[in-house]
Parts: structure tokens; C-alpha cells; sequence
């Protein structure tokens, strides 16, 4: 459906935002420093969001980061589950 694919295109969706509201948001949210930052903010939204969107996001954040920094964003989002 077109609500599917306007979600599962993550990185065009949050550059729209950015230019939306003139932020560096997408940058800012892949930014392995902000890893724990980050995994509050998604696991606010976890509960509010279907598990499929969860894991698509998620996949989206840590494409580049190390390991460690993956285990601690998931750590920090499911610890509650």
C-alpha cells in the first residue's frame, strides 16, 4: 500500500523533514554518540508502533555503527519487554 512504502522509506522520509524543519535530524539520529539518546526516544515509540516498524527504523539507525553500540541501543529499547 502507499502508507507502507512512505514509512519503509525511511531516509527520505526524515530528509524531508530535515528540510521541513531545517534540522540535521537524519545525521543526528544515525549518530552512534547519541546511541543511548537515541534508544529512549525508540522505546517511547515502540509502544506505539508495530513491531515490523520498529525493527525497520532500528535498521535504518545502525548501519554503520559497531557492535557495541547496537547491543546497548537494543539493550535500552526492549529492557522493559
Amino acid at each position: 500500500t502507499l502508507d507502507e512504502l512512505k514509512w519503509k522509506n525511511t531516509q527520505r522520509s526524515v530528509e524531508r523533514m530535515d528540510d521541513m524543519f531545517n534540522t540535521t535530524f537524519a545525521t543526528w539520529v544515525q549518530a552512534e554518540e547519541n546511541a543511548s539518546t537515541t534508544a529512549s526516544y525508540l522505546k517511547r515509540l515502540a509502544y506505539e508502533y508495530p513491531l515490523e516498524r520498529l525493527i525497520h527504523v532500528i535498521k535504518w539507525i545502525i548501519t554503520d555503527w559497531r557492535l557495541q553500540s547496537i547491543a546497548t541501543l537494543i539493550k535500552h529499547v526492549i529492557r522493559d519487554w
